[in-house]
């Protein structure tokens, strides 16, 4: 991953965002499933629901031809054509025991209701989504994408499109450390999608962090 040289180290209420950042990622990414050899949405039933309301998930002239001007608002859908996702997208947040609550369908990515939203003018907005062993996780192959392909959003107010920047391949513990680089509220508004990867011995060992910025 591309270094940003540090100049100055953040204020104490973000090294405080940052340290929860960590916490809620890393809760979040341990919920990687593995799978069995023909997974389905309705078998990951050690997941808790998360019922939201979307638009329908048909495919028209307008998800190929998205407006380009920024609609900032909560996001609905995710489309990366590079990778042939067509997502729904639904809020996720901490559950009562501080655990961040992924979606209980793996084909569904979760926006971070505490990031940015979509279309902001700064601050990160955070989009997870499951990767699946045995294939059908909607983010089996974020780690294909590549610097230029390019991301949009769905939100309340319309599209927004982003063009990938970066695609990092890191540890747990990388992602802890490098939280507040590469999820910063303080940032110029983009976009962070965040996977698991390198699945070994029945388990997932890294992550797949990708950032872009608006087209």
């Amino acid at each position: 991953m591309t270094r940003v040289p540090r100049t100055r180290g953040p204020a104490p209420q973000r090294r405080t965002l940052a340290a929860f950042l960590a916490l809620v990622l890393l809760a979040l990414l341990g919920a990687c499933v593995v799978g069995g050899p023909d997974p389905a949405p309705s078998s990951v039933t050690a997941q808790p629901t998360v019922t939201v309301t979307t638009e329908p998930m048909t495919c028209t002239e307008e998800a190929a031809s998205p407006t380009p001007d920024p609609a900032r608002g909560e996001p609905v859908r995710l489309v990366i054509p590079s990778i042939d996702v067509d997502a729904t997208v639904v809020p996720i947040s901490l559950s009562a025991d501080e655990t961040l609550v992924p979606p209980a369908d793996v084909t569904q990515t979760g926006w971070w209701s505490r990031s940015a939203l979509p279309g902001s003018t700064a601050g990160t907005t955070l989009i997870a989504g499951h990767t699946v062993h045995a294939g059908g996780g909607v983010f089996d192959d974020l780690d294909q994408l590549e610097a230029g392909d390019v991301v949009r959003v769905r939100t309340s107010e319309g599209w927004v499109a982003y063009r990938v920047t970066e695609v990092s391949d890191l540890t747990k513990e990388q992602v802890g450390k490098d939280a507040h680089e590469l999820f910063s509220q303080d940032s110029d508004g983009r976009l962070a999608l965040v996977t698991c990867s390198h699945y070994r011995l029945g388990a997932y060992a890294r992550n797949t962090v990708v950032l872009a910025e608006p087209a």
